[in-house]
């Protein structure tokens, strides 16, 4: 009889769990770190929302200027999205691949450097960028 109520409970159980939802998805909600670069480390924000395997946000750079994500993925613990950047008349994408694992999100960031801007083609190597979760949605 024992068994019986004990198999009742943990089936009770696993069905109030199955009613209540899935849990969000780990990477929601807002991310910190910093953008080590020539010297000098740059505060970066992350705002992240997924729905599925799209992943949705903004990024906020130094002067707290949002910028939107496009093109932004979810699978298992990789994302990947895209900042479209607007400097004058240079218009540059910085590619952002990311893995999170636990509380940390590490970041990597890839970008082509316009046609007539100095130094032209790849950008210089930028260390990954360690996020940290300031909240969850």
């Amino acid at each position: 009889m024992k068994i019986y109520a004990l198999l009742f409970g943990l089936l009770f159980a696993a069905g109030c769990a199955a009613i209540s939802g899935p849990s969000a998805p780990a990477i929601d909600g807002k991310w910190e770190g910093a953008m080590e670069m020539m010297g000098q480390s740059t505060k970066i924000g992350y705002e992240f929302m997924s729905d599925g395997s799209t992943l949705t946000g903004t990024t906020t750079g130094p002067q707290n200027q949002k910028i939107e994500i496009t093109n932004g993925k979810v699978e298992g613990n990789n994302i990947s999205f895209d900042v479209p950047i607007e400097m004058g008349p240079m218009k540059m994408t910085v590619k952002y691949k990311g893995v999170l694992a636990g509380e940390i999100l590490e970041l990597t960031m890839e970008m082509d450097m316009p046609e007539g801007a100095p130094g032209g083609g790849q950008m210089p190597a930028i260390p990954p960028i360690r996020a940290t979760r300031v909240t969850a949605e």
